[in-house]
């Protein structure tokens, strides 16, 4: 396991930045709004864009910060520390903390800053087979005429297949805001740029939340019985039915957490949308 030497001052609300202020003025909304909309404009300011990332390096044993442009930087998730963190305080209203998650360096966690994120990171890894991911692991800054616009976007992601996803997570309330909207046209923008794909995700339904709570709580549930339950998979013809399935994993009596730690490590997959069953 690496431990990453890092300290912060503690201050009350939002978060604390590692990375230095962005100097000069603002670029206004109704440049970035005109801009966004234009699909030529938009690939323009994505490809001028600079990336500010941090990483630990191995060789100096300490935190380096990485910038350039969009075509200069190696962006692997598993090496990219946050560029900033979310701050616990009495009377916050949402849920920050830590989730551990697959990395090519080893396991490591990495900060979530709401439920509605947890929910959506139980999803991206239940579902999709990660083997890299960072949060809050870069910051973008798109050069206007009016000036500057920063975005650091929620999380970054390397799956088995190489694809590498960058995403942000919201609140469906906030689908309708014009300027909200014109950043993520541009993040997506800047993730071609970078050979990345781009996901904006919302509110989980409450059966899908509570599903990936339940399977989510399995995913350390006797990890050395992991290879022979996957050995008994084998023989399993799929698509099959829950409770024979489960019934194969316990070598007669059902095993629901030796499925529910498979689901969780994205080695079968299971409908999680509606309610689970003998038959799901």
């Amino acid at each position: 396991m690496t431990v990453y030497p890092v300290a912060a001052a503690h201050r009350r609300g939002g978060h604390i930045s590692f990375l230095d202020e962005v100097r000069g003025p603002r670029a206004s909304w109704d440049e970035v709004r005109r801009v966004a909309q234009s699909p030529t404009d938009r690939q323009a300011v994505a490809a001028a864009a600079f990336v500010a990332t941090r990483r630990w390096d191995a060789e100096t044993h300490a935190v380096a910060t990485v910038t350039g442009g969009v075509g200069s930087l190696e962006l692997d998730p598993s090496l990219l520390l946050e560029v900033r963190r979310p701050l616990s305080y009495q009377g916050m209203r949402n849920r920050i903390g830590r989730l551990p998650v697959p990395s090519t360096e080893g396991q490591r966690s990495v900060w979530f800053e709401s439920r509605n994120e947890q929910e959506n990171y139980w999803d991206l890894l239940i579902s999709r087979r990660v083997v890299g991911m960072a949060t809050q692991a870069m910051r973008l800054e798109w050069p206007f005429e009016s000036g500057v616009r920063t975005h650091v976007p929620d999380a970054l992601a390397e799956l088995a297949d190489g694809t590498v996803l960058l995403i942000d997570v919201t609140s469906s309330r906030r689908l309708s805001d014009p300027n909200t909207a014109a950043v993520w046209l541009l993040t997506g923008a800047t993730a071609s740029a970078l050979g990345m794909r781009y996901e904006v995700r919302t509110e989980l339904s409450r059966q899908s939340a509570r599903n990936l709570s339940a399977v989510w709580a399995r995913r350390q549930a006797n990890p050395g019985q992991r290879r022979a339950w996957i050995d008994r998979a084998r023989h399993v013809a799929f698509p099959t039915a829950l409770l024979p399935f489960a019934r194969v994993l316990g070598e007669g009596d059902p095993n629901y957490a030796a499925v529910w730690h498979l689901v969780a490590h994205s080695f079968v997959q299971v409908d999680l949308g509606g309610p689970l069953h003998a038959d799901s």
